[in-house]
């Protein structure tokens, strides 16, 4: 929905544990997650948007894409 939910998602992803366990054990998330991955696909940014929403942030898919 907005920049500054996506920033306070990953903020609390960082913190968290259980949100970050989410986000590698979800496809090629493991990737994203350490930043040292090309991943851009439909699936992973579908799997961030759930996760995120999970966690009470509300993203879109647009916006997980370009934090890839």
């Amino acid at each position: 929905m907005s920049e500054e939910q996506l920033k306070a998602f990953w903020e609390a992803a960082e913190g968290n544990a259980s949100i970050r366990e989410k986000i590698k054990s979800s496809t090629q998330l493991k990737a994203v997650w350490l930043h040292d991955g090309d991943v851009d696909t439909q699936k992973e940014a579908d799997a961030v948007v759930e996760i995120a929403k999970e966690a009470g942030f509300t993203i879109t898919v647009e916006e997980a894409l370009e934090s890839f």
